[in-house]
């Protein structure tokens, strides 16, 4: 028998073959009640995915972000709110279709609202805490 799994064939190779995969490949066994054709299209695609070079790293922390809940979108959808706290003065921007409104001024990005609040040049992702 190979050492890769055949998805055509699965009913040729046993849960326990199977399970010495996944655990070869993913360092632990399945998730329990696995059926064997799952076990067997996640195990070929995890070949092919290595074989191939894998998931690229901004890939993989995208679908990390996901997983957790955690997202670092570059996209503010209009009707959100940003707020942040600077020098003991709260500051909310409106996103909008056309921009960033700041106390009734329409700003093009968030680094003009970032650098009129500071009056210093900030990058306006990361002064919103959308960036680390």
């Amino acid at each position: 028998m190979t050492d890769s799994v055949d998805p055509m064939n699965f009913e040729l190779v046993t849960r326990d073959r199977l399970i010495e995969q996944w655990v070869a490949l993913f360092g632990q066994p399945p998730p329990p009640k696995t059926g064997q054709a799952l076990m067997t299209r996640l195990i070929a695609h995890e070949q092919q995915a290595r074989a191939e070079g894998g998931l690229s790293p901004a890939l993989r922390r995208r679908l990390s972000e996901l997983a957790t809940g955690r997202s670092s979108s570059r996209t503010l959808s209009p009707g959100s709110q940003l707020i942040r706290e600077w020098n003991g003065e709260q500051h909310v921007v409106d996103v909008e279709e056309g921009g960033f409104r700041w106390k009734d001024r329409v700003f093009r990005s968030l680094s003009s609202v970032a650098e009129a609040i500071t009056g210093a040049k900030w990058s306006g992702p990361r002064f919103f805490g959308l960036r680390q």
